[in-house]
């Protein structure tokens, strides 16, 4: 019986040492949630983690109906910074809006309109490599 305990209790230790060290980018960075405000509902996603220049997507999120999405970034590296731009790729359909600026401000951010419904990408682009974090807010 104590031999058992003791497997499950290493085994246990084990799966939360490695969830730790190597996360997936759902569970260390993807926290939505909802709210009602008036007629539109609102859902938030983040905030990812991102770096650009690395080939990797820089936050994901869906759309239950269509609607506006905005994407807002923060940190050291990236405020006030010009230059920065931003797209979305469909999960769906591979399909991707063309790069496009973010406002400059301490909180660099751009909003999509009419976006369908589906899932989503987020690419953030800049002509060096700087790191940063992703907020997404979708009203619909």
């Amino acid at each position: 019986m104590f031999k058992k305990m003791f497997t499950l209790l290493i085994f246990s230790i084990m799966i939360i040492f490695t969830s730790q060290i190597f996360p997936t980018q759902a569970t260390a960075s993807e926290n939505p949630s909802s709210s009602e405000n008036g007629i539109n509902a609102v859902r938030y996603f983040g905030p990812f983690s991102f770096t650009t220049n690395d080939g990797l997507w820089d936050g994901q999120f869906s759309v239950p109906s269509t609607g506006d999405v905005t994407v807002t970034l923060s940190g050291s590296e990236v405020a006030w910074e010009w230059g920065l731009s931003v797209q979305l790729c469909s999960a769906g359909s591979g399909r991707c809006t063309g790069f496009g600026p973010l406002s400059v401000s301490s909180n660099p951010s751009r909003t999509f309109t009419d976006v369908l419904p589906g899932s989503y990408y987020v690419d953030v682009r800049f002509g060096a490599t700087i790191s940063g974090t992703s907020r997404i807010e979708v009203r619909y």
